[in-house]
């Protein structure tokens, strides 16, 4: 198997005075999808831009006893490789439910996690089984259908519907040219939602670390036209989870893509949550 997966470090040289920033994006995604919204900040942070496994550049994994595991093995290794040590970590979407699979983990390293559109998952089995035969689907028709027709009824789905009709098309072309339609499948089997552990516990964990120095930073993002993780949203808010949740009244699901500044106003506030007041301002 791969010893790690495929990261670009960019930015400013490593520094033991700030973590590294590394960036987890979202199913179909690459690590470039980032750049045009951290580029205020590449003078002043270190950016570890990361391929989830069967994306971009990074090697193509086998179905093993838990996806998720296997993750947690690449994504320790991929940090090694890099020489990171001590690093926040931002996730979108997949990437956010992978970034909350490395958090419960509890890596030493970690000092922050921000989640865009990302679901803590489920623990009923009515949901989890409709979920496994939501992915079954959509395995099927990744493997036999063409790219084009199954990116066209990916980007139907409710959580897109923000999207304009020339947005849309945007990101089907733009997929259209860096997606495998099988590594896709086998990504699908690997790290469904339905194999997800329950992350509402490890955001509700550190409700009793709140007052201590310990407590690390977990911020949260959803689109108020994304009704499905608005209401995830209003959720924890309710809850009293310790958790800040940033519901931005006019984005979708994608919020960086589509709302690039005020997902930029809100990565600074999870940088001032988690920083030294001398190392939080872009440039």
């Amino acid at each position: 198997m791969p010893q790690h997966l495929h990261a670009e470090l960019i930015g400013a040289p490593l520094s033991a005075d700030r973590p590294v920033v590394v960036m987890l994006h979202g199913f179909l995604g690459q690590h470039q999808d980032w750049l045009a919204v951290i580029t205020p900040w590449l003078q002043q942070y270190s950016f570890l831009l990361v391929d989830l496994p069967n994306h971009g550049n990074s090697p193509t994994t086998t179905r093993s006893h838990s996806g998720f595991q296997q993750w947690l093995q690449l994504f320790a290794n991929t940090l090694d490789h890099h020489g990171v040590e001590h690093y926040l970590l931002m996730g979108y979407s997949m990437g956010a439910r992978l970034a909350m699979a490395t958090a419960a983990a509890q890596p030493p390293g970690l000092r922050g996690i921000l989640l865009e559109s990302g679901h803590p998952g489920d623990i009923r089995w009515n949901k989890r089984l409709a979920r496994h035969r939501w992915h079954q689907r959509w395995q099927a028709r990744w493997l036999k259908q063409p790219k084009l027709q199954s990116l066209q009824q990916w980007y139907q789905q409710g959580v897109f519907a923000d999207l304009s009709r020339p947005q849309r098309q945007q990101q089907i072309h733009r997929r259209l040219l860096t997606i495998k339609a099988w590594r896709l499948a086998s990504t699908l089997a690997q790290l469904s939602l339905d194999q997800q552990d329950d992350y509402w516990s490890l955001l509700a964990h550190d409700r009793n670390k709140a007052d201590s120095q310990q407590a690390m930073p977990i911020h949260y993002l959803a689109g108020g036209q994304d009704r499905k993780y608005a209401k995830l949203a209003e959720k924890m808010k309710q809850t009293g989870l310790p958790v800040r949740v940033h519901l931005l009244k006019h984005a979708g699901h994608n919020i960086h893509a589509h709302q690039p500044r005020q997902w930029q106003q809100c990565f600074q506030l999870w940088l001032q949550d988690c920083l030294p007041q001398g190392l939080i301002h872009a440039r």
